[in-house]
């Protein structure tokens, strides 16, 4: 079942994003770190109504989707600008697999097409090779790459029309 995540799911989450963040670690993937994403950042997205977890009795993922884009996202030359940008999504490491990913993927397909966009944009670091292949499985389609001034190396820009 996927839904809005509370303030009572922050906790679960945190699990989750600690675990990614030592799997980054190991795989030189720079954008999970120390300083991001923070119980905070996580915090607004409840706030904000823009956070979404899966759950079978155990929360097993969760994905931010919202409107706010990165001021970089201003130098790609995207299809549409009005869009649904997915942000922050991860996987309990003993749930992972494609399909628990691709579910939360067709859900923010279903924001989209509620909120009557239809259109979703992501960036991805581009060392993160798993993300990369996911959102490409899930129909997304590489446009260009930024840079993000508060980190190394180069985030590659996905954009998806949703039929």
């Amino acid at each position: 079942m996927i839904r809005l995540a509370t303030s009572q799911d922050l906790k679960d989450i945190m699990v989750i994003v600690n675990e990614i963040k030592e799997e980054v670690k190991i795989n030189d993937i720079l954008k999970w770190d120390d300083e991001y994403p923070t119980r905070e950042d996580f915090q607004r997205d409840s706030d904000g109504k823009t956070l979404y977890i899966t759950e079978e009795e155990l929360l097993k993922g969760f994905m931010c989707i919202n409107k706010h884009e990165h001021e970089e996202f201003q130098d790609v030359n995207w299809t549409k600008k009005d869009a649904m940008i997915v942000h922050r999504l991860g996987i309990r490491m003993k749930y992972r697999n494609l399909t628990r990913a691709l579910q939360l993927l067709e859900f923010a397909d279903e924001l989209a097409i509620k909120d009557g966009c239809r259109y979703l944009k992501t960036c991805i670091y581009e060392k993160n090779y798993k993300s990369q292949n996911l959102f490409k499985k899930a129909g997304y389609e590489y446009l260009g790459d930024i840079s993000l001034e508060e980190y190394e190396g180069k985030f590659y820009c996905y954009e998806k029309f949703v039929k």
